[in-house]
């Protein structure tokens, strides 16, 4: 589970059990089927869908399910299908540039010239069947006119723009371009990009996220951040507001697609984080679809079946010919979890929350699970505790409607929010020592406190920071740790674990980190044991209360740490969730680290929770749901000595990405060797100059991936000046391998 697993632990700590690392194999147990979709295209017989964190999604049409069919582990923000080759799928992701399949997604080619630029749309010339034209978060716009072979970019005149979000083509002039942009509005191009001039009169927003075109009526529409949609009648001059029935509720609202009918010319789709909404009239008035609220609507496509509709979390609606929503989720296995809390008197209930989902709960072990929500006003639940004392009371938090209680077991739910002047509550943990006190960290309130289980809170500080995780000494409740999880607009406090002596009246900083603090721990043996997982900066472990901290990263090549648990029979084991390395196990404190994913084939995860017993069991979950992993010695009374870690054997040579990245003064360059080798490490800016050179001797055979063996920068040229905030590139040479990856610096 993401949180409360100290008070599990503690539940857990007398059950018996014997451990052995030499593991058996994942198997995913039953699925929520769903998920976020964040791009869908059609050529007639397949949908593609991608999403987040589990690649590409294909269904034939007249099929029942959906098949995973690349792209693993990736997020996929846009897709394209070639109109006249439609095995021709252009695949835009996230953090990791263009991908390129030639055969209908059965096989994935990477473009260089986009490696590790987060790809934002794509869009092809209806009528020029080689041009196409794509958005960068980092690279702006740029167009190829052979199919992605070659590209040239196209961002004069877009300097005003901070980010450009989306680009549409005129159909008939493929000259005339126009591009919705974060910070400068419209832009409109005339001569295919060469170059751009603003095109934003009337428009009362300048941050616009999407665009559409109906050729039939000539009208051009725009989304917008909290100004709803605007049309234009004249080829962008001028814009008019058009959001009658759209509600704007600032800041949360804002259009993220809309599409044209291609049959009906008076149709128009749009899709917000509030749901889906229908004009009938070419945009005058809007409508929404009560059967997909509250659903954040991410992508739509139309389709002569019917039209399709991709949310964040509950994957994709289909509006059938009749008029009629349905579920089009068979297979489609992307439910995001965002965390999941183990019953203590009956390990085979579970319940977890999810990232826009619902709340489901399973009562025979994660074979089967149905969703438990009744009551709750928010999708977006975030974290779950169980009362050891009464199981059947479970509390939960949402994003924007505070906690809610359940004293059926899930069956149903009410707001317990009284004093909480906080909507947004990220956590949540019951004292391990007072059974009615509770404690809730909250996005920008910092912490609160519940002494009467929850029915009144009261604020203990911290009202500066985003709270992500909460600890409690279990021999001390006046101890307390938080992790905070980032900056927000709101919350302008950093990011550090912080720790009070006296119940919440004093707090200090006891860890200053990089990265959000996103799992906390403690030893129930040893509470000065604490360890800290974060997201790019990988582990952290006090033994003497969080006075000092030392990085333990030896063997983790994935340093986006989501969850960890301490075994109940042996507290040198630990386990981590990770974001893209899947599952590691430590034998040893966290002194090394060893991968344990044999049968997985998703290697995003948030959540990582234990069920002791006859049989011992470490459950999984993330992107693409729930697994279980049984030990291998099931049942065992005596305590097993653990078995001794091998130093891994290095396979291959390779550079990893450099951490933290994006980074403010300073980084490290991790890598591995499975050779000695003479190894050169070089900086580079864009226009190819070289800045300097951080290492170039020889080395040993081994792993260098932990911050006091990477290599590396301050940030500052071979003249030691710093250098300007953008992009540079590091060029890894060891033998005769090489490779050159991407890095930013935002001071």
């Amino acid at each position: 589970m993401r949180k409360g697993f100290c008070l599990v632990i503690g539940i857990l700590f007398g059950f018996a059990a014997g451990v052995y690392a030499d593991i058996e194999r994942w198997s995913p147990l039953g699925p929520i089927y769903g998920g976020v979709v964040r791009a869908m295209v059609s050529n007639g017989l397949h949908v593609y869908a991608g999403t987040r964190g589990d690649g590409v999604f294909r269904r034939e049409i007249a099929c029942a399910d959906w098949k995973q069919i690349g792209l693993r582990n990736l997020t996929v923000n846009a897709l394209a299908i070639h109109r006249q080759v439609p095995g021709t799928v252009f695949a835009g992701l996230q953090s990791n540039g263009l991908q390129i399949s030639r055969n209908g997604g059965l096989t994935w080619v990477e473009t260089n010239r986009f490696t590790q630029d987060s790809i934002l749309d794509i869009e092809w010339h209806p009528k020029s069947p080689d041009l196409i034209c794509l958005v960068g978060y980092l690279s702006g716009i740029a167009i190829s006119r052979d199919r992605g072979l070659t590209w040239e970019s196209r961002n004069s005149g877009l300097e005003n723009a901070a980010v450009v979000r989306s680009i549409e083509f005129h159909p008939e002039d493929e000259n005339i371009m126009f591009a919705a942009t974060s910070g400068g509005g419209v832009f409109k191009s005339q001569d295919g990009g060469a170059s751009w001039e603003p095109a934003n009169t009337g428009l009362t927003s300048k941050n616009v996220y999407c665009l559409a075109y109906q050729p039939l009526t000539d009208i051009w529409y725009a989304g917008t951040y909290g100004h709803g949609v605007f049309h234009s009648l004249d080829m962008g001059e001028n814009w008019k507001p058009m959001s009658s029935g759209i509600p704007n509720s600032y800041p949360y609202s804002y259009i993220q697609v809309i599409e044209v009918d291609p049959q009906n010319s008076d149709l128009v789709y749009a899709g917000s984080r509030e749901g889906f909404f229908i004009s009938r009239d070419r945009g005058d008035t809007w409508e929404s679809e009560d059967a997909l609220l509250p659903f954040d609507v991410r992508t739509i496509e139309p389709l002569a079946t019917g039209l399709l509709v991709g949310t964040w979390a509950a994957g994709v609606f289909q509006k059938t010919v009749s008029d009629a929503w349905v579920l089009w989720n068979e297979g489609l296995t992307n439910v995001n979890i965002s965390g999941f809390v183990i019953n203590p008197a009956d390990q085979s209930m579970m319940v977890a929350t999810t990232w826009g989902a619902g709340l489901y709960v399973t009562s025979d072990g994660g074979k089967s699970w149905h969703l438990s929500d009744s009551g709750i006003t928010n999708k977006m639940t975030i974290d779950t505790v169980i009362s050891p004392g009464n199981p059947t009371r479970i509390y939960t938090t949402s994003d924007g409607k505070g906690i809610f209680l359940s004293e059926n077991s899930g069956r149903t739910w009410r707001p317990i929010n009284k004093g909480l002047n906080a909507g947004i509550v990220t956590s949540i943990l019951l004292d391990p020592v007072h059974p009615n006190r509770i404690y809730a960290g909250t996005e920008y309130r910092g912490v609160y406190r519940s002494d009467d289980a929850g029915e009144t809170w009261q604020q203990t500080g911290l009202d500066r920071y985003a709270i992500w995780e909460i600890a409690v000494n279990p021999q001390n409740p006046d101890i307390i740790y938080v992790g905070t999880w980032g900056i927000t607009a709101y919350a302008f406090e950093g990011l550090a674990v912080l720790r009070t002596l006296d119940g919440g009246a004093t707090w200090e900083i006891v860890l200053e980190l990089e990265d959000a603090a996103l799992a906390l721990a403690i030893d129930p043996r040893c509470p000065d044991c604490i360890y800290v997982g974060t997201h790019g900066s990988g582990m952290f472990k006090s033994l003497d209360g969080g006075e000092t901290w030392q990085q333990i990263n030896q063997g983790l090549h994935e340093l986006k740490i989501w969850d960890l648990v301490i075994a109940p029979w042996d507290p040198n084991y630990l386990y981590v969730a990770t974001g893209g390395g899947g599952i590691y196990y430590s034998a040893n404190s966290g002194d090394h680290w060893v991968e344990m994913n044999n049968g997985l084939e998703n290697l995003n995860f948030s959540a990582i929770g234990l069920i002791s017993g006859q049989m011992n069991q470490l459950i999984a979950a993330g992107t693409s749901g729930f697994y279980s992993y049984t030990f291998s010695s099931p049942g065992s009374e005596t305590t097993s000595e653990p078995t001794e870690v091998v130093e891994p054997i290095v396979e291959r040579t390779e550079v990893f990405a450099n951490f933290p990245n994006p980074f403010k003064s300073e980084t490290w360059i991790p890598y591995q060797l499975m050779d000695g080798a003479d190894v050169k490490i070089s900086i580079y800016g864009v226009d190819g100059h070289h800045l300097r050179t951080l290492r170039a001797d020889a080395q040993d055979r081994g792993e260098y991936t932990t911050r006091d063996l990477a290599v590396y920068w301050d940030g500052e040229n071979d003249r030691g000046e710093p250098v300007a905030n953008g992009t540079y590139f590091y060029h890894f040479q060891a033998g005769d391998y090489r490779a050159s990856k991407k890095m930013v610096i935002m001071r």
